[in-house]
């Protein structure tokens, strides 16, 4: 591991409330660079919060923290008010879809993002992105509101969602949580999210009401939703950070006999095992808070060095390069889905070829 790579991942654990030895000379530390990095990573608010820790907990570091830090000290907290700011504006925006779905007589169940949020020490640190919601088997018809009523155009390129822009956001409207049309062998935690979805827990945002995922809905999806990432480009670090806020606010609650259950059935229990362990020994997620699946280190190590590999621009790839990745996942892939890759593949190309050359043919509302 880099230094840049060490003092950042020391600086989220800090961030996120734990303890930290940090035993790096600070006159190696590039600054710089690392805010760049945290920054491409989504993660320079909750960075600047282990910073800030750092002050607090090792007064002694904090002459050598200012000439270290320099003009960067500034820079990095004008980055942390504008992610605040951000996030107030995410809000918004979110408040206002919530209201416009609710006047027309839609149930809004938001994914990730803002549920996420606030399970975070600050919630406004936490990155902002897209919005994906759910609407209970009524995505259909919503759709042909959002066209009607704001005059939006609404595509439907991807087998499990359509999309369509929001108040310069992205919306992603989901028929299902997962892509079960590539990916059979997801069918029963797909069919699990739906009926846990019934049990949504209400959120007020400015007097709007939103649904957010209970924490067994969230001990289901996140998992899966970081496989289709580890195998196809790889896990940004955020989504580790996410997971190890969640299972450090909820891990006591979930019934983790059931979702040993269905991982397994769906071939992803070593990945979720590993995952376990990499927050466990990197985000300093206590143990209580995690299941007892016991440890496989080695995997939990390949894993995470491949977490640390800078992601790859996957628009910029060329058909063969994207071919190459493909064949060089193997591994990954076994580790996150239990089916054929040779039919996987087939079923991934064919799914590319309608959303790029035949959108007419591919409907998510089935």
């Amino acid at each position: 591991m880099s230094i840049t790579d060490s003092v950042f991942i020391q600086l989220l654990s800090l961030g996120l409330g734990h303890d930290s030895e940090f035993d790096i000379p600070l006159e190696v530390v590039d600054w710089p660079a690392l805010v760049q990095h945290a920054m491409s990573q989504g993660l320079d608010a909750v960075a600047f919060d282990g910073m800030q820790a750092l002050y607090e907990r090792r007064p002694e570091l904090t002459e050598a923290l200012d000439t270290s830090l320099g003009e960067t000290k500034f820079d990095w907290l004008g980055l942390t008010l504008q992610a605040e700011q951000d996030y107030e504006t995410y809000r918004g925006k979110l408040r206002e879809l919530a209201s416009f779905y609710g006047q027309e007589g839609f149930k809004m169940l938001v994914l990730k993002g803002y549920g996420l949020s606030l399970d975070y020490p600050v919630p406004a640190h936490r990155p902002t992105g897209d919005i994906d919601v759910y609407l209970y088997d009524r995505g259909e018809e919503a759709d042909e509101r959002v066209k009607e009523k704001l005059g939006v155009a609404v595509k439907q390129n991807e087998d499990k969602h359509s999309t369509f822009q929001f108040q310069g956001l992205s919306v992603e409207n989901h028929a299902t949580f997962l892509n079960v049309v590539e990916h059979r062998s997801r069918r029963a935690i797909e069919t699990a999210l739906e009926v846990e979805a019934e049990n949504a827990l209400v959120v007020s945002l400015e007097g709007v009401e939103i649904y957010v995922p209970t924490p067994m809905m969230n001990a289901l999806f996140l998992p899966c939703h970081m496989a289709s990432h580890f195998v196809f480009g790889g896990i940004p670090m955020k989504q580790l950070v996410d997971w190890a806020v969640f299972l450090e606010r909820h891990g006591k609650t979930v019934d983790w006999t059931h979702v040993r259950l269905l991982a397994e059935g769906a071939g992803c229990f070593k990945l979720a095992r590993a995952l376990n362990g990499i927050v466990m020994d990197h985000f300093g997620v206590p143990s209580e808070c995690v299941p007892d699946w016991g440890r496989d280190q080695a995997l939990e190590e390949r894993i995470w060095q491949d977490c640390l590999k800078p992601r790859k621009d996957l628009a910029a790839r060329s058909v063969w390069e994207k071919l190459k990745d493909y064949l060089a996942a193997r591994w990954k892939f076994r580790l996150a889905y239990r089916e054929s890759m040779f039919l996987n593949f087939f079923r991934h190309g064919w799914a590319s070829i309608r959303g790029k050359y035949l959108p007419g043919s591919r409907s998510v509302w089935g």
